[in-house]
């Protein structure tokens, strides 16, 4: 394939890829917002998705800049993006705690906490039910990787 078709793949399937993660944010918070009676409805989450997702830009910029001052434009995965823990220059000898930190941008931890202050200011909540609504898709998800990555 030309470098082209790469590019198209990649700005197409990144632009479904951010969608497809907003309907499910979405959906799980309308449906916690459902199942507590609250009057928030999944345009209102799907809204909330998309503006706390808006830290994510710099993500791209900054990957942009990295592409663009990299003289062959061929980086690993965790180079590219200069916001990870690692990049920012956080490191570890083990390989676990290592990977986790080449994982956990400093943008997607800006954006998790917009969307629990939101979720808490949204349904005048406390702080642990803020916390444990909105991380609770987050540590199912890092806890089957865990599962998976150790055995």
């Amino acid at each position: 394939m030309s470098q082209t078709t790469f590019r198209m793949i990649g700005v197409f399937g990144g632009a479904a890829g951010m969608l497809l993660l907003w309907v499910l944010q979405a959906s799980y918070l309308s449906l916690v917002s459902q199942l507590n009676g609250d009057r928030f409805r999944f345009t209102h989450w799907f809204s909330l998705a998309v503006w706390t997702a808006l830290p994510y830009l710099l993500t791209v910029i900054g990957m942009a800049v990295t592409i663009s001052l990299n003289p062959n434009g061929q980086l690993s995965s965790f180079d590219l993006d200069p916001l990870t823990l690692t990049n920012l220059g956080i490191t570890s000898s083990n390989n676990m705690v290592s990977l986790a930190l080449n994982s956990v941008s400093l943008t997607q931890i800006w954006g998790v906490v917009l969307t629990v202050l939101a979720f808490k200011q949204w349904l005048v909540s406390g702080w642990i039910r803020a916390l444990s609504i909105v991380l609770a898709p987050y540590l199912l998800i890092i806890g089957v990787s865990a599962y998976f990555l150790i055995s």
